[in-house]
């Protein structure tokens, strides 16, 4: 039997950048299979009964275009986070810290590569892995201090540096909020905001909501916070 991808696969078919795209189809029981995908070339190996499947990363945002086209990528990873929990079988790799603010082929390949590979072993695998990045599961809120809590982040959360990049606070007028007046710390699975004596009160709560971002923040498999924004 020749190998053949399902249905949906074929000339025309449209994909959304970022996302990790799952493929699959059916070949001999056994069987390497090998797609290629926009100069990418990955290769499968089909189950005792002919069914393949894998998993290939799009490219990563960058920071600046010749039609600063880059303004819209924080709506755009906002629709990738809405398909990735709402559409079965797409899954969301974070790249918050491999990404390059002027080249849109980042230099550094392995974090993503090994990141697609923990997804795979975690949903297709169903390996007993966490391979999935931290993402905002909810906020509670006092008059001065507010936890943002996550998902996926077993064993708590850590920064690796002295403070926690590409967080932003704003207004009730959408103003930022001079990090002067809070601080910010992980605490287990939650990051905690605290406010300084006269500091203005919170509206929303924004990380990775530019262009081009660097996180540093990251769960124990080592897999950083995806971009989120929440209102307080």
């Amino acid at each position: 039997m020749k190998p053949y991808a399902a249905p949906p696969f074929g000339d025309g078919m449209v994909l959304q950048r970022d996302v990790p795209v799952r493929i699959w189809g059916h070949a001999d029981p056994e069987e390497s299979v090998t797609i290629c995908l926009q100069g990418k070339t990955v290769t499968t190996l089909s189950d005792p009964e002919g069914n393949w499947q894998t998993i290939i990363a799009q490219l990563a945002p960058f920071g600046e275009t010749p039609d600063d086209m880059s303004q819209d990528f924080p709506v755009i990873r906002q629709k990738q986070e809405k398909v990735a929990g709402t559409v079965s079988g797409v899954w969301l790799a974070s790249t918050s810290d491999a990404g390059h603010p002027y080249d849109i082929h980042p230099k550094e390949k392995r974090p993503v590569g090994t990141r697609m590979a923990l997804l795979a072993l975690q949903h297709v695998y169903a390996l007993p892995i966490t391979g999935e990045a931290p993402c905002v599961s909810g906020i509670s809120h006092t008059q001065d201090m507010t936890a943002v809590h996550f998902d996926h982040a077993q064993g708590g959360l850590a920064v690796m540096g002295d403070h926690i990049q590409s967080l932003q606070l704003f207004d009730a007028d959408c103003t930022e909020i001079p990090k002067e007046q809070w601080n910010a710390w992980a605490e287990g699975s939650q990051l905690i905001i605290q406010m300084k004596p006269d500091a203005p009160q919170i509206s929303q709560i924004a990380f990775g909501a530019t262009p081009f971002y660097r996180v540093n923040l990251y769960n124990m498999a080592g897999l950083p916070v995806r971009p989120f924004t929440v209102k307080v």
